[in-house]
């Protein structure tokens, strides 16, 4: 990254400086140098003024970031709703045909993706409590360019790093606030342990904390046996502390409907 400025002295007392940001493109791209302006005041806090350029929306410093970082307000076309976005000046997004684009470009990508594969948030709360359907729906998302560290960059991007990458999704599609997980896995603890005996509720509760830590790639069920290795030397010796397989794994899915209600 580079900053260049100009004006003297003069210019910069009565008006102010501009330092352009020239951000390039990630290795192997086109070259594609995206630019953020910046202009220094000496009567504004922190002496920096952001300045619009080609972003199309109303930005306001993030003085917790520093220069080269923003925050925008933009409206999608699609539902005139405001959404608060991060502008990350190092990370490039791209469009579907391999395209540059700018951050309220790619939510607003991500919001037309979404709407041709959820119609309601109901649904996709239904979707998200389902580990099947889950993963089946990541795998989609994947396969739209959606997946792996982009799930991250969104996170990022809206300023939920805490959050489920559920609560991004309903943010974008249905301007729902993100929640942390750690919020979701007590509110799951307080209406979904009810009922369970006493092993039970502690395996449960095992599984919530391992979800706040590590995020939803610990619900699959793909995961139980691990859960059930490490905290009982093996699936013998769960059975004997919780019951059957099938008890043990309606519980594992169960416990995931009160994460994403």
């Amino acid at each position: 990254m580079e900053q260049h400025s100009t004006g003297g002295a003069g210019a910069e007392a009565h008006r102010g400086r501009r330092v352009r940001q020239l951000v390039e493109g990630q290795p192997g791209s086109t070259g594609a140098i995206r630019v953020l302006d910046l202009e220094i005041h000496r009567d504004q806090p922190f002496g920096i003024r952001p300045s619009p350029l080609d972003l199309g929306v109303k930005p306001a410093l993030d003085r917790r970031l520093g220069i080269g970082r923003l925050l925008t307000e933009l409206r999608p076309v699609a539902d005139g709703k405001e959404r608060t976005i991060r502008y990350i000046a190092a990370t490039t997004y791209w469009s579907h045909d391999g395209r540059p684009i700018t951050a309220q470009e790619f939510m607003a990508q991500l919001f037309g993706d979404l709407g041709a594969l959820v119609a309601s948030e109901d649904e996709l709360r239904a979707i998200w409590s389902d580990p099947e359907r889950r993963e089946g729906f990541l795998q989609r998302l994947a396969e739209l360019s959606y997946g792996g560290d982009r799930m991250d960059d969104l996170r990022r991007l809206f300023d939920a790093p805490n959050s489920d990458i559920f609560d991004v999704l309903a943010y974008v599609r249905f301007t729902l606030a993100p929640l942390a997980r750690k919020q979701r896995a007590d509110a799951a603890r307080s209406t979904g342990l009810r009922g369970y005996e006493a092993e039970m509720r502690q395996f449960l509760d095992y599984v919530l904390q391992a979800y706040e830590v590590r995020g939803v790639e610990e619900l699959s069920v793909r995961k139980i046996g691990d859960f059930l290795r490490i905290r009982y030397g093996g699936t013998g010796d769960a059975k004997a502390a919780l019951g059957p397989m099938p008890d043990i794994r309606q519980a594992f899915v169960e416990i995931q409907r009160h994460l994403f209600r």
